[in-house]
């Protein structure tokens, strides 16, 4: 979904770059000793005729923060003298102080405007800011002062009132989960969407109250821990489940200890997994002191339901039957298994995918936003809107419109390629000189864009691997590791072979021709060469969206021939 990018261009130095990098396009080619040969590839393509329109931040707060909220498909609007007065879509996004320099020099804090993004498509526009505030939802008055990207539900409101097309992409998981039984349910969950809502309010009212009272670093942790939870009954409270009461009688008596454990569980630069199963044991443990042969309650619902409440943009809340469930409606290619810790990695994974198509449609929203008083909790990222289509679907929505599905219109079926393999004599060495031009890189844009092709490669070859199984009668499951248990293995999916030996594959996608260049890295370099010819790397490539198929070829075995020419190295240094 398209955001809208608010750009002050009042300032001398705004009104002067303008001019220079937006009204007035940058040549490439000039700017090519600053680019990284990745990035002025790219830029290349996106600007075929060499004519870059280009706009740069400062790294001063909160400006990164803004930047970092940019995607590609965003509508930067440029404003002065109350008049929005042009707009063009984003397309492309990097780090470099260097260009900044040369394009903009430095300001008198002695600051360049290094945080920048290409954009395409300038258009001349005329909105005052009043029209605009009132298409956003802003006040009437609101000037803007500062660089701001508006959060996506106002954008979008905007964006349909005000006529600004933008039509983007999104990705099809069709391989993953049956996409029109959830389109079915989208619909239905609007139909019945008063009833609903009546049922589950009380979640927007819960973590409203909790963020207006949660403070890890209050003196007295245990009360306000006590009254930060105080309207959660329903999520930590229910017939006989008593994780709410349990976490705060261990914690009047053990106060510090249970501290110590949500400073853990709420760290974000510690694995998720870890964190979870660290917390469940330490409150046990703590339990087991303080009450004897009781049970703490402590399980991964409870945690999630911390997690989620702590930070609402990041987590979703989970129940065990709530996904299998679901799960199991919507042919989701996971089957969860009671207990086990790799069930929240697909869930999450699931809820992200979901959260896609309920925030295209502008009715929900509207629905949504209408529901929202200043008693509930604004969840601009529609993370508790998810869940609650979710749990409707589970508990409300299946048991009464099973009859009315359709099944022949909602029947998938995919026909796969036969992948080939790709031999020594099939790989293009590259260059292993250096250009020596600086390469300051936006990993950030990188990351997002990888997460996204490879989500999409890794369902594919997921549901390739399922089908294989079937088809040879085989028995054994297809795990999905990087998912349930994150990076770092190696791999991406442990399978079987047509001799039912394991297979270890690493997928690595892209929706272009296959040569383009492929990064392997040391983790999955030295796996290979352990694994030896239980290894796969599957090239997923040449995407056919009208088919939604990628052709596919491997190289089987040890990786070692096809790392000649490293990128990076690593090193580490003390005093």
């Amino acid at each position: 979904m398209s955001k809208l990018i608010l750009q002050p261009t009042g300032n001398p130095y705004a009104r002067k770059h303008y001019n220079d990098t937006i009204k007035t396009p940058v040549n490439l080619e000039k700017i090519s000793k600053y680019l990284s040969i990745e990035d002025h590839d790219t830029l290349k393509k996106i600007y075929p005729d060499n004519k870059c329109y280009i706009w740069g931040v400062t790294p001063k707060s909160p400006n990164i923060t803004q930047w970092n909220k940019i995607s590609d498909h965003d509508i930067a609007l440029f404003a002065r003298n109350n008049m929005i007065f042009s707009y063009g879509t984003s397309c492309y996004k990097m780090i470099s102080h260097d260009l900044a320099a040369y394009l903009w020099e430095y300001d008198n804090d002695g600051f360049t405007w290094e945080y920048i993004y290409f954009l395409k498509n300038i258009t001349p526009l005329s909105y005052t800011y009043l029209e605009m505030n009132q298409a956003i939802g802003y006040k009437p008055k609101y000037n803007y002062r500062g660089f701001n990207v508006v959060d996506s539900e106002r954008s979008a409101n905007a964006i349909n009132l005000l006529g600004l097309s933008n039509r983007t992409t999104s990705e099809n998981y069709s391989h993953l989960m049956n996409i029109p039984k959830i389109n079915f349910f989208i619909k239905e969950y609007k139909a019945r969407f008063d009833e609903i809502h009546l049922q589950e309010i009380y979640k927007w009212k819960a973590f409203k109250h909790f963020n207006d009272h949660w403070d890890i670093n209050s003196p007295n942790f245990t009360s306000m821990l006590s009254q930060a939870l105080e309207k959660t009954e329903n999520l930590l409270v229910s017939g006989n489940y008593w994780p709410r009461n349990m976490l705060i009688e261990n914690a009047e008596l053990s106060e510090k200890k249970v501290k110590e454990l949500f400073l853990l569980l709420i760290d974000e630069e510690v694995d998720l997994g870890k964190r979870i199963l660290d917390f469940g044991k330490g409150m046990k443990e703590i339990n087991g002191v303080n009450f004897p042969s009781t049970n703490t309650y402590q399980d991964h619902r409870a945690i999630l339901v911390y997690l989620s409440l702590v930070y609402p943009e990041r987590y979703y809340l989970y129940k065990y039957t709530m996904f299998s469930d679901f799960a199991k409606i919507i042919d989701f290619n996971y089957h969860p298994k009671k207990g086990r810790i790799e069930n929240i990695g697909q869930y999450l994974n699931m809820c992200d995918l979901i959260r896609n198509d309920l925030v295209k449609d502008q009715e929900l929203l509207k629905l949504h936003k209408g529901r929202i008083d200043e008693d509930c909790y604004y969840d601009s990222n529609y993370n508790l809107l998810t869940q609650d289509f979710i749990y409707a679907v589970t508990y409300h929505l299946s048991k009464n419109t099973s009859d009315n599905i359709d099944d022949t219109k909602l029947s998938q079926n995919f026909s796969f390629p036969t992948p080939f393999e790709i031999k020594k004599q099939n790989i293009i060495n590259s260059n292993n000189k250096s250009n020596f031009k600086p390469k300051l890189i936006d990993w950030g844009r990188k990351q997002k864009q990888n997460k996204i092709d490879g989500a999409s490669g890794e369902a594919y070859v997921m549901q390739l691997e399922i089908q294989k199984l079937k088809d040879l009668g085989l028995k054994g499951e297809v795990i999905h590791t990087s998912v349930e248990k994150g990076d770092g293995a190696g791999y991406d999916i442990q399978s079987i072979d047509k001799n039912g030996q394991v297979m270890y594959i690493e997928v690595k996608t892209t929706k272009r021709k296959c040569s383009e260049p492929i990064y392997i890295s040391r983790t999955e370099l030295n796996r290979s060469i352990l694994e030896k010819e239980s290894y796969y790397l599957y090239r997923l490539f040449n995407y056919d969206k009208k088919k939604n198929t990628y052709e596919i070829a491997f190289i089987n075995g040890d990786l070692t021939e096809y790392c000649q020419n490293p990128d990076t190295y690593k090193t580490a240094i003390t005093k």
